[in-house]
C-alpha cells in the first residue's frame, strides 16, 4: 500500500533535515519520490509532535523497554495526537498533509512574470502580445513522453 510521511534524515556532515517520502510498493522492491517540505505544517505540527514522540522513545529506551514495545507505545501516542488534532488515523493526515505540501511547493517555486529571464525567442516557442504591450517570448510547453511498460516501468507496476 502507497504511503507518505515526514522523514527527518541525517546527512552525510552529521546535520539533519526533513523530506515528505511517498513510497509505493513496485514489483519486487518500491519507488521512493522526495520532496522538501515548504508548508506550515512542518514547523507548526510536525516537528513538535515528533518531538514530543521521540522524547518518549529516548525515555522508554533508556528504561530498558524492549525495542518493539517502544515502537508499538511510540505508534499509539502518534495515532492519540493525530486525534486529538481531528484525525481519525494516518491515512486521514497525510491525505491533507500531502496535497498542502505540493500547493506550498508550487507556490513558493512560482516566479512573477516580471522576475522571469526574458531572452530571443528559442525555436518552438510562441510569442504573446497584447494591444500596447510588448511582446515575450514564452516556451510553447509540451508533453513529455509517456513511459512504456517496456522502456521505463516494469509490467508489475502498470
Amino acid at each position: 500500500e502507497p504511503i507518505a510521511a515526514h522523514v527527518k534524515n541525517m546527512a552525510a556532515d552529521g546535520s539533519y533535515y526533513w523530506v515528505m517520502a511517498c513510497v509505493v510498493p513496485c514489483g519486487d522492491g518500491f519507488l521512493s519520490v522526495r520532496l522538501k517540505p515548504t508548508s506550515e505544517l512542518l514547523s507548526a505540527a510536525v516537528i513538535p509532535v515528533y518531538a514530543e514522540v521521540r522524547a518518549m522513545e529516548i525515555r522508554m529506551e533508556q528504561a530498558g523497554t524492549p525495542r518493539r514495545e517502544v515502537a508499538e507505545r511510540s505508534c499509539e501516542r502518534l495515532l492519540e495526537m493525530l486525534a486529538e488534532a481531528g484525525f481519525p488515523d494516518y491515512g486521514s493526515f497525510i491525505r491533507m498533509a500531502l496535497p498542502q505540501e505540493i500547493r506550498a511547493r508550487e507556490e513558493a517555486t512560482r516566479a512573477p512574470v516580471a522576475s522571469r529571464p526574458t531572452c530571443a525567442s528559442p525555436a518552438g516557442a510562441s510569442t504573446t502580445s497584447s494591444p500596447g504591450s510588448r511582446s515575450t517570448p514564452r516556451p510553447t510547453r509540451r508533453s513529455a513522453p509517456r513511459p512504456t511498460s517496456s522502456t521505463c516501468w516494469p509490467t508489475t507496476c502498470a
